[in-house]
């Protein structure tokens, strides 16, 4: 990952000079959802087939369970209020800044949720804080399950990874190229819809690489139902990026804060992201939904950092050759298409058309 991430630097220094900005330094900047299952360990110990494996070889589910994502966002049990309470001191203590904390869709699950930071500190502190919710847990008599799917017929858990890319400007200040600011500069603009594309490009060349860094036998049995995405790599954008990409008139968009009427104005929209695709962008950045919960996530992110790096290289050699920003940026549009995905991945007709696009 520091590799990948050393590499992407310096590429996308080189690139953003390219396009008349001067950055001093680049770096992904990571936010993880962890979502994990609690049970009481009473039941656990029990269990062989969950304590082996860490899940469920047997099981049925309540005639009431997540039909109507009820426990979504619910109130709290006051013992894991308590718990994560606990786990948050501790994490304080020792630095690793801890933000969010809900129910989630199924029965007894939960998600936690860190600031964003530094990829790599990121990822560090991410396993920490796996390490000391399991202890906190343990310490009330219950267990903490990581594993991707531990019920069937229920939701599984995943690690959600929230990515951005920033640099250092000219005057110290740090700027995310996933995020253009109301009446934002051409370069701004331009710069906005050259690192989208060159995402999407990346996912087209590489799907097979990114399906691979998250392919561990556990999120096997995850991916492809209930709120977890497909096994084929694909990514949504929204109506309002899609239509920016695609040069079209961009409509009026209700947006969670306030109307969103003019051409690069791009914040998040009023609708929730597309939960089946594996690869969405969520306002100003993009979120790897398909990891699994149990994952250290640094061979996914160097993935990341590692094929865009590659995507530079190739954009970089055009530049060299006299191609303008509007002609490399016109050529991805149509190159990175295949990638481009709005619907329900979780349809046959999808699996039909991603084959016919020649997605993994």
């Amino acid at each position: 990952l520091r590799k990948s991430e050393s590499a992407l630097e310096q590429r996308c220094i080189k690139l953003l000079e390219k396009m008349g900005i001067k950055a001093q330094h680049v770096s992904m900047a990571l936010g993880m959802e962890q979502e994990f299952f609690i049970m009481p360990k009473s039941a656990y110990l029990k269990r062989l087939d969950i304590r082996q494996c860490g899940r469920a070889l047997l099981n049925d589910v309540p005639p009431r369970n997540q039909q109507f994502s009820d426990h979504y966002y619910g109130k709290l049990p006051s013992i894991v209020e308590e718990v994560l309470s606990e786990v948050e001191r501790e994490l304080f203590e020792i630095g690793v800044p801890v933000k969010t904390r809900h129910k989630e869709v199924a029965i007894n699950q939960f998600e936690f949720c860190p600031l964003f930071e530094d990829a790599c500190k990121a990822i560090d502190h991410n396993m920490i804080m796996m390490e000391i919710l399991k202890e906190a847990f343990d310490r009330h008599g219950l267990v903490a399950l990581f594993h991707e799917k531990p019920f069937n017929h229920l939701n599984g858990s995943g690690k959600h990874c929230n990515w951005s890319l920033n640099y250092i400007d000219e005057k110290g200040k740090p700027v995310n190229v996933f995020k253009v600011p109301k009446n934002g500069t051409e370069k701004q603009k331009n710069l906005f819809k050259m690192f989208v594309l060159l995402n999407l490009q990346a996912i087209v060349d590489y799907g097979k690489l990114y399906m691979s860094s998250i392919s561990t036998h556990a999120n096997e049995l995850r991916l492809g139902g209930h709120e977890a995405p497909p096994r084929i790599i694909s990514s949504f954008l929204g109506d309002t990026v899609t239509e920016l990409l695609d040069d079209k008139s961009i409509h009026e968009v209700q947006n969670l804060k306030e109307k969103v009427n003019t051409r690069f104005d791009v914040f998040q929209e009023d609708t929730d992201r597309n939960r089946t695709s594996p690869y969405a962008f969520a306002g100003n950045k993009f979120e790897f939904r398909a990891v699994g919960s149990s994952q250290n996530t640094s061979f996914p992110m160097a993935v990341i950092a590692a094929t865009i790096t590659k995507e530079i290289d190739v954009v970089l050699e055009k530049f060299a050759k006299g191609a303008t920003v509007e002609k490399v940026s016109s050529d991805l549009t149509e190159t990175s298409r295949p990638a481009r995905f709005e619907g329900n991945g979780y349809s046959k007709e999808w699996v039909e058309e991603a084959r016919k696009r020649g997605l993994y």
